[in-house]
C-alpha cells in the first residue's frame, strides 16, 4: 500500500507500508531503496540533494540520488513527520521535536516540546522558529535548543503568519497577533 508520494526534479519518491522506492523519469519500474526494509514510510521530504524518509522506525536520509539510505542518529521512535524550512528539516515525533541541518546524519532534539504535536512552523527574519502545536504556540530562539511556550495560548494553534516580524496565528478559539516591539536605544 502506498502511503506517500513526493515529486522532485523528474524523480518520484514513493513511501509504502514495506519500504521506499525511486521511480525515475520515463521509467516504468521503481527501484527499491536499500536499508529501509519492511518499514512503513509516513512522510518524504526533499531538501537540496537529499531525501528524508520519516518512518515507523525513525528517519532515513538518501543522499545525492543514491539507492542506499542511512539511518539518522538520535531519532528512534515510531511515527515521524517531517517539515522542511530554509536549510533545516524538523521532525515531529511521539517523543518530541528534532532538527537536522542539511547533509547531517545526527539529529538534535529541541527541549521543551516533548509530547506535543506540531502542526506547522514558521521562521522570522531573526531566525527564531515558531511552532504551532496542539498545546499552544512555542518559540525556539535563534541559537538555542530549548523552546519556550508563549503564555496564555493553551489550545490548538493551526496557522502562523509572520508579517513585519509580528506573529499572527489562528487557534480553535480565534485569531491573535503577537506584536514584536523594537527596542529603541538612546545615543
Amino acid at each position: 500500500m502506498v502511503k506517500t508520494i513526493t515529486f522532485h526534479k523528474n524523480i518520484t519518491y514513493i513511501g509504502t507500508e514495506k519500504g521506499a522506492y525511486i521511480l525515475k523519469k520515463w521509467e516504468t519500474t521503481a527501484i527499491k531503496i536499500n536499508n529501509i526494509n519492511n518499514i512503513k514510510i509516513n512522510t518524504i521530504n526533499v531538501l537540496n540533494k537529499n531525501v528524508y524518509f520519516g518512518s515507523d522506525d525513525g528517519v532515513y536520509i538518501l543522499k545525492n540520488r543514491e539507492t542506499t539510505a542511512t539511518k539518522i542518529k538520535n531519532i528512534n521512535t515510531q511515527y515521524v513527520n517531517g517539515i522542511t524550512v530554509n536549510n533545516q528539516i524538523y521532525f515531529s515525533t511521539f517523543d518530541g521535536i528534532y532538527f537536522l541541518t542539511d547533509d547531517e546524519t545526527t539529529a538534535t532534539k529541541i527541549n521543551g516540546l516533548d509530547y506535543v504535536s506540531v502542526h506547522l512552523l514558521e521562521i522570522d527574519k531573526n531566525h527564531n522558529v515558531y511552532f504551532a502545536t496542539n498545546q499552544g504556540l512555542y518559540v525556539l530562539k535563534n541559537g538555542e535548543t530549548t523552546a519556550t511556550k508563549i503564555n496564555g495560548i493553551d489550545e490548538n494553534v493551526w496557522t502562523i503568519e509572520i508579517i513585519n516580524n509580528d506573529i499572527y496565528f489562528g487557534t480553535d478559539f480565534g485569531a491573535y497577533v503577537l506584536k514584536m516591539t523594537k527596542q529603541i536605544q538612546n545615543k
